[in-house]
């Protein structure tokens, strides 16, 4: 997705007058850039669910027998 995109993210507008730039898509690229970085852990929820359906209610309940 990043590479069809990577032009129109990169875009700068130019403030002639003092001469800075700043990014044109400022939210759209920040918004990229946070699902980029945080990848790893979205969906996270969906293992840890998978895992305490898999194990009996009595174990992950904290009740086991002693």
């Amino acid at each position: 997705w990043f590479e069809q995109h990577e032009g129109f993210l990169n875009e700068r507008t130019v403030n002639e007058e003092i001469g800075s730039s700043h990014y044109t898509h400022k939210t759209l690229r920040s918004a990229y850039l946070s699902l980029k970085r945080n990848l790893d852990y979205l969906f996270t929820f969906e293992a840890i669910l998978s895992w305490a359906c898999a194990t009996p209610p009595i174990c992950w309940m904290g009740a086991l027998p002693t």
